[in-house]
């Protein structure tokens, strides 16, 4: 077998009817699945790149899904034409290199877990598939539409880990100080401390997102969520009757949305060329915005009925020479007043004129960085606000036990 050549590639999705598909590496790579796309009974997909002056860097290649049909313009005229289906997914997706005998390039397993789901979802998918083939060594990691599934070796991808949670105050303070509240309300205990512990607790109730995740330094307000009171659907529940790993996968998706929701609040003041900008920058028209990695984790099941809210923060402040965001989501559940999941998330901007990374504008540099000063500003306000809380629950506590 001859060597391979180091190649990576990433499809993803980059706005809801737009598909991209960087690649880098210096040889011509052709992939066939020879499986029809996604289990429709059409011919095979061919997918041919022949200029290795093209794949020295990343080359975004511009799509469109139309129904269930799925269309992918490369340079040199290649083109990529298939169709979605959301019935028959029985079927595996294989793809293979030519003079690569028995070394699968690319795999997609269709799980059953699927359940027929509508490719408007698979529209709006992030990210399907990562190759990577290096010499004498095949490591391929893959993502079905709601599975990630290594096969072989995993690949490891490199990811930057910041510091996101607050020192002062341990995870579970919150869960713990209701739990305290509540058991101060029970009959054994005088009227006035159950008063007081109900007063306390219909506070908590109340400010539980700013308490929760304001002291955390994310942006609370009802106009800075993302997605506000979202209910949750029962047929979305796994067998277990809870939302798995499998399909929380949609929050991901909802989590773009609010990445989006996030970037245009910042033109909400701004007018004339400045505001049009703003909304571009989620667009690939000219300064936008591409995921370069997302960290997704999950802290406990959801189950129906439940309702979530998302809040979003920067993790730093931009400067004039950033390249990109990097930036925190919080998914929490009404129900439990708990965080469901959380999503660590990279950011590119990337210049699609010139077709390379960039810099942000100087406006919205400064805009960025008011962000940053009020996120500041309301964690030092809420962590007080949690302090007292604190404080008051364990005065109360050690008064009447």
């Amino acid at each position: 077998m001859q060597d391979m050549p180091s190649m990576q590639g990433v499809l993803q999705v980059v706005q809801p009817e737009m598909l991209e598909f960087s690649f880098e590496g210096a040889n011509p790579l052709i992939v066939k699945l020879e499986q029809p796309l996604l289990g429709v009974n059409e011919a095979p997909v061919t997918l041919e790149f022949d200029s290795p002056g093209q794949l020295t860097s990343s080359h975004p290649v511009n799509g469109k899904v139309e129904g269930t049909a799925l269309t992918l313009e490369i340079a040199n005229g290649v083109k990529i034409v298939g169709h979605l289906n959301h019935s028959d997914r029985s079927q595996p997706i294989k793809g293979f290199a030519p003079d690569w005998p028995e070394v699968p390039l690319l795999t997609v397993e269709n799980s059953p877990d699927n359940r027929g789901r509508s490719s408007e979802f698979f529209s709006k998918t992030i990210p399907i598939c990562l190759l990577t083939q290096s010499t004498n060594n095949t490591r391929i990691t893959t993502m079905s539409l709601f599975r990630t599934r290594p096969i072989h070796r995993p690949i490891v991808l490199a990811t930057r880990q910041y510091s996101t949670q607050s020192p002062s105050l341990p995870s579970r303070w919150f869960t713990d100080v209701r739990a305290q509240l509540t058991e101060l309300t029970a009959e054994k205990y005088p009227k006035e401390c159950v008063q007081e512990a109900k007063k306390l607790y219909d506070y908590s109730e109340k400010n539980w997102l700013e308490l929760l995740a304001g002291q955390q330094g994310f942006l609370t307000e009802k106009n800075w969520r993302g997605i506000d009171n979202h209910p949750l659907l029962w047929g979305d529940m796994d067998s277990m009757g809870m939302y798995t790993l499998v399909i929380i996968t949609d929050l991901s998706n909802i989590d773009r949305t609010c990445r989006v929701q996030f970037t245009h609040n910042h033109a909400e003041h701004a007018t004339g060329e400045e505001k049009q900008q703003w909304l571009d920058l989620v667009t690939p028209k000219n300064l936008g915005l591409i995921l370069k990695s997302i960290k997704t984790e999950y802290k406990f099941p959801l189950e129906y009925p439940d309702r979530i809210t998302i809040v979003y923060k920067l993790l730093e402040a931009p400067t004039h020479k950033s390249t990109s965001l990097k930036k925190e989501a919080w998914i929490l559940s009404e129900k439990y007043k708990r965080l469901a999941a959380k999503c660590i998330e990279d950011t590119a901007i990337y210049d699609y004129t010139v077709a390379k990374k960039s810099v942000l504008k100087p406006f919205m540099v400064e805009k960025f960085q008011q962000t940053f000063k009020l996120q500041q500003d309301r964690q030092k306000t809420y962590s007080e606000e949690a302090n007292k809380l604190l404080k008051a629950a364990e005065e109360l506590k050690a008064k009447y036990q």
